[in-house]
């Protein structure tokens, strides 16, 4: 099963990285400072279920988050703040630097839910690079907007979300750090869908020739693979990662997170052998395709996944309605066909 080959454990504490507190004080005093790495530092090197600090409620990874949305705010770059995505992406009609505490979470929450969709349209979309470009100004318009709102309390017509606040004393209100932490999980997990979507490289299609491998007792062996991976590419993004936040200490199953979004939700039919090998859909054929490469590890979008830099093994890296390869040298393969990244891996591996 794939539950077994990758066991839940909560990380380590990271001890490397540029040191908060000098650039938090670089930060408020205005002085100069390295900011160069920052972002690489915690979209990709932070581990997001590090145990919290004691003494801030944050781990690093939140940590990290907090300094660049701070500095995003006092950046106040207006290609950000005033770009308008479409309807279905942005609920409110003005710029994100005017956002009220609750209309900022309905924008971001219902970019979680939209964006694996929106993603999934861009290869019909003839407008896709310009609605690629507004989502994302639109994402750091409203990253700006919480390093805004992150910086100093307000009464509670800004701050008119109860399940993020909390009282600050005469009439004002502030983030709570549940709810800080939730919507910095959020914005790093939608980074790192940006950052991935811009890095793949599209897999060459493989000879429609080619013996895929996949017998049927691989398919019959990978049943409670595929109903686990099922669950994984239907969630909204960032959604076991935000579940885990709001209910610490309770997560047990992904289950939990598909049943808490989706009351409703059916197991998906598995295909016949002869169709999994003509179409190689990723959700039909992965699970198959793990029985018979075991060696590729799986990863999901909100694991401590260092893309930073080679990381010498290769990786599915599964996603809401996507999938992308991960070589050892941390480049980003993708296609919507199973064999065609597979494909990628053979002929790597023949070249070695």
């Amino acid at each position: 099963m794939i539950a077994a080959r990758k066991p839940q454990q909560r990380a380590p504490a990271r001890t490397s990285g540029p040191p908060l507190a000098a650039l938090n004080r670089a930060l408020e005093t205005g002085e100069d400072a390295d900011w160069s790495g920052l972002w690489a530092e915690w979209v990709w090197r932070s581990v997001p279920e590090e145990a919290f600090e004691p003494g801030v409620l944050l781990n690093r990874c939140q940590l990290l988050g907090l300094l660049a949305c701070r500095r995003a705010a006092r950046l106040d770059l207006p290609a950000a703040q005033e770009a308008q995505a479409d309807a279905r992406l942005q609920l409110v009609s003005k710029p994100p630097r005017d956002f009220t505490l609750r209309e900022l979470r309905d924008t971001l929450d219902n970019l979680l839910i939209e964006w694996p969709q929106f993603v999934e349209r861009l290869p019909k979309n003839p407008r896709a690079e310009e609605n690629l470009r507004a989502v994302s100004s639109l994402l750091d318009g409203c990253f700006a907007r919480l390093g805004a709102l992150a910086e100093s309390p307000g009464g509670p017509d800004r701050f008119d979300d109860a399940a993020c606040t909390e009282p600050h004393g005469d009439g004002l209100m502030r983030l709570s750090r549940p709810g800080l932490r939730r919507l910095l999980g959020s914005f790093l997990v939608m980074y790192r869908h940006l950052d991935l979507l811009a890095r793949a490289r599209p897999a060459p299609p493989c000879p429609s020739s080619a013996d895929r491998g996949v017998r049927k007792h691989h398919v019959e062996a990978s049943t409670d693979d595929f109903h686990l991976l099922c669950m994984h590419l239907l969630l909204p993004v960032a959604a076991k990662l935000n579940y885990k936040q709001d209910f610490p200490g309770m997560y047990n199953h992904v289950s939990q997170v598909v049943y808490f979004h989706n009351t409703q939700y059916e197991r998906t039919p598995r295909s016949e052998l002869k169709d999994i090998l003509a179409r190689g859909e990723v959700m039909q054929a992965l699970p198959a395709v793990m029985q018979i490469h075991p060696e590729i590890e799986l990863a999901y979008e909100e694991d401590a996944l260092d893309l930073s830099a080679p990381a010498g093994s290769w990786r599915w890296l599964v996603l809401p309605r996507r999938v992308y390869l991960v070589d050892p040298e941390s480049r980003v393969h993708h296609s919507e066909c199973v064999w065609d990244l597979l494909e990628v891996y053979k002929a790597s591996a023949k070249k070695n």
